[in-house]
């Protein structure tokens, strides 16, 4: 490893639930939370509105809570000689962001693999961690959740 990269992402909370989205990266379907590279100079928070509003189209504001970053080895999927450092913030939204986002845009997360592009809404459940394939996102799930429990 010759260098490492940072990448932040936003978990959108709305009505028990959580905003993700379905990607195609490669050959596979995942779902993730909107997010992604720090440029520099940016910083986390600023990155983390930027990334949303380019994937989603809304703008968040504050208030924000830090959920998780990664304390395991994580290498890039894209870049062998980079090291991925991610970081999470939960950020709580109204109805007025979520119909920002367009009922048309949003699926239940039932259907999250029957369209190829999706906003999803994950229901704060233990069981809903199995969704997450990318092992940094499910940690952070796992937080969110112990947090919301509190």
């Amino acid at each position: 490893m010759s260098m490492w990269t940072v990448r932040c992402y936003a978990m959108i909370l709305y009505n028990n639930s959580v905003v993700a989205v379905k990607e195609k990266i490669g050959n596979f379907d995942i779902i993730k939370f909107p997010g992604g590279g720090v440029k520099q100079g940016e910083g986390l928070i600023n990155a983390v509105k930027r990334e949303v509003e380019e994937e989603l189209g809304i703008v968040i504001g504050s208030p924000w809570q830090l959920v998780y970053v990664n304390h395991f080895f994580v290498p890039s999927a894209f870049r062998k000689d980079k090291e991925v450092i991610a970081v999470y913030y939960a950020f709580e939204v109204n109805n007025q962001i979520i119909d920002e986002l367009g009922a048309e845009k949003i699926r239940d997360v039932k259907f999250a693999f029957s369209v190829s592009k999706s906003v999803l809404l994950v229901p704060l459940l233990p069981e809903m961690v199995e969704l997450f394939l990318i092992p940094t996102d499910r940690m952070a799930f796992i937080n969110l959740l112990k947090m919301v429990r509190q």
